[in-house]
């Protein structure tokens, strides 16, 4: 796929290309020394993680659903916009039903955000493409956008921590599902923090999920914190586990079992990840 599969360099940071189990491509970071996916499958980790396992699909399927609203942590390159919104249409093609999609995604690195697009060969059919996605400003925000009756697609750029604040205003109570995978807590600790999931939980519906790769029971106590309920998940390749982290103080699904769980969470001798410094 043209220029991505090859090295490439933006002024924020390079890149290198890594084929993963499932022969999906996916790119090792030079400044946060990680690869963006799972080496067992970088298409299919997602799917599992942000289609399946969070409710997505199923929801986007239900009769009810007219609309849904998506916030990604960490756009990369556009592995999960792309087979996100893929799976949709395709499901959609199924139903001969398309619910209308708004897709959040936030990204530090503009120039990779600019590659996503200008190199992009997916086919989002009937949704917006991401070719037609151009630069503008959203309460000072430089942003990437493009829609159409069906769609909105918006690239937030920048430190999130910097731009979360800025859109919440636009964006609060809106988001049904958090796709929350940015690049791990060891390296971009940052975005794993109670303050962090604070702003995140404001962003989402009452019945919004979060759904993220990580198990770490730091993560998930931030989680707790920060007014999430918590859900221990099936894990992806060779992880054992993963997090669904509910808005709603009494989630559909809860019970005493879960109950149980989150209380052992609460009394695990590990700390919350913090950050203090949260604009």
């Amino acid at each position: 796929k043209r220029g991505l599969l090859k090295k490439f360099s933006t002024i924020y940071s390079s890149y290198t290309p890594q084929v993963t189990t499932d022969n999906s491509l996916t790119y090792h970071s030079s400044r946060f020394d990680e690869a963006f996916h799972s080496s067992a499958g970088a298409k299919g980790e997602t799917l599992t993680y942000f289609v399946q396992q969070n409710g997505l699909r199923d929801k986007f399927l239900q009769e009810k659903t007219e609309k849904l609203t998506l916030f990604e942590v960490g756009l990369g390159l556009g592995m999960g916009v792309k087979t996100i919104i893929e799976e949709l249409a395709k499901a959609g093609e199924e139903k001969e039903r398309f619910p209308h999609l708004t897709y959040i995604s936030a990204e530090i690195d503009e120039g990779l955000v600019q590659k996503v697009i200008e190199e992009d060969e997916s086919n989002l059919s009937p949704y917006v493409s991401l070719r037609t996605l151009k630069k503008s400003t959203l309460n000072g925000v430089t942003v990437y956008r493009g829609e159409n009756e069906l769609s909105c697609i918006i690239f937030l750029v920048g430190d999130l921590r910097e731009v979360l604040p800025r859109v919440l205003p636009i964006f609060a109570g809106k988001v049904d599902f958090v796709i929350q995978d940015a690049f791990s807590w060891k390296k971009c600790p940052k975005l794993w923090t109670t303050q962090f999931f604070e702003e995140i939980h404001q962003l989402m519906k009452e019945d919004g999920v979060l759904s993220t790769y990580s198990a770490h029971t730091s993560v998930r106590k931030s989680l707790i914190e920060a007014k999430f309920r918590v859900v221990k998940a099936p894990g992806f390749g060779r992880k054992m586990a993963s997090t669904l982290a509910y808005a709603s103080s009494r989630p559909s699904c809860w019970n005493e079992e879960l109950e149980k769980f989150e209380e052992t969470l609460k009394k695990a001798n590990m700390e919350t990840f913090r950050d203090e410094d949260f604009s």
